[in-house]
């Protein structure tokens, strides 16, 4: 119980079953457990939604516009995990909360944080990592924001990770310095995003006897997505199932697994190699995450390179 409110009632007179209002009456034994019980949840429902300003480096997932001048924006921070803000009056042309709260902006964000709450409200934005070329690329503003959709569809709110944090703003920022040719960086960023959610994969080995895989072994292999492994062609037999890698494709995945540094690795992809790790991914987080996962930016990724 609150000290404060402790301090205001006279335990004397609730003993003996009465208690002395500010304006002189005197309640009976019900009334003062009644008047008890009032403080007492006005106390608590006080703490409840207690108000702090906290500031946070996060990453703009995305925006909605929310009415005039306004917009909605889901952020994930380094601190606090992910957070939803209303930014007032950030939609203005001279708004200070304006580029700052763009999608896949990097932003030392101020808010007031309220206690139990899903939405919160933006105080100031600063850019803190400036990604210029993001914007300036259609083909790598729609990785970044794949990689942003992915962060949102799999992240709980208010559940911090400062290292899966560190890992997308990493990618984000291979993204901005690679050239043309980056969708490997997508690729890693999947790879990488598996493991973080507890479901790593393992190229190396096979799904069912753990024996090295040698990608030069055969010209095909199928894809356990319950184990993220391949299956030799003796453990594999005949109910490998629909999902294949080439051999090419397989040596790629193994690449992923060995770097441990985005900078280390080749953004650049091959056309067929991108479209079947892609489908890969999209089939393992499918398999592994309690809800279905509709990610549009990587839809519109299906379809802008003509896979089914």
């Amino acid at each position: 119980m609150p000290q404060s409110l402790i301090r205001s009632i006279d335990p004397i007179s609730l003993c003996v079953g009465r208690y002395t209002t500010p304006a002189g009456f005197f309640l009976s034994p019900i009334g003062s457990q009644q008047l008890l019980f009032e403080r007492v949840s006005s106390a608590y429902t006080s703490a409840e939604q207690t108000t702090v300003i906290v500031t946070s480096e996060a990453i703009v997932l995305k925006t909605r516009k929310y009415r005039e001048s306004s917009k909605l924006v889901a952020i994930y921070t380094r601190d606090y995990g992910k957070c939803s803000l209303v930014a007032k009056g950030s939609r203005r042309v001279k708004s200070a909360l304006g580029s700052p709260l763009e999608p896949l902006a990097c932003s030392c964000v101020t808010f007031y944080k309220r206690r139990n709450a899903d939405l919160h409200t933006a105080a100031k934005a600063e850019t803190a990592v400036a990604f210029r070329s993001l914007s300036e690329s259609f083909d790598k503003l729609t990785l970044g924001l794949t990689m942003a959709e992915a962060i949102n569809n799999t992240q709980m709110a208010d559940d911090a990770h400062p290292e899966l944090y560190d890992f997308f703003k990493s990618c984000l920022q291979r993204l901005d310095t690679a050239g043309e040719d980056c969708k490997g960086v997508l690729l890693f960023f999947y790879f990488g995003l598996s493991e973080f959610l507890g479901f790593a994969m393992n190229p190396k080995r096979c799904a069912r006897s753990n024996s090295t895989v040698d990608p030069a072994s055969s010209a095909w292999f199928a894809i356990s997505l319950a184990d993220g492994a391949p299956l030799t062609t003796q453990s594999a037999g005949d109910s490998a199932g629909p999902l294949r890698l080439r051999s090419e494709t397989l040596r790629y995945l193994q690449a992923l697994a060995d770097c441990a540094d985005i900078n280390d690795f080749d953004a650049a992809c091959d056309a067929r190699i991108w479209q079947e790790l892609r489908d890969l991914f999209s089939r393992y987080f499918v398999h592994h995450l309690d809800k279905p996962v509709n990610w549009r930016t990587d839809q519109f990724l299906a379809a802008m390179s003509g896979a089914p």
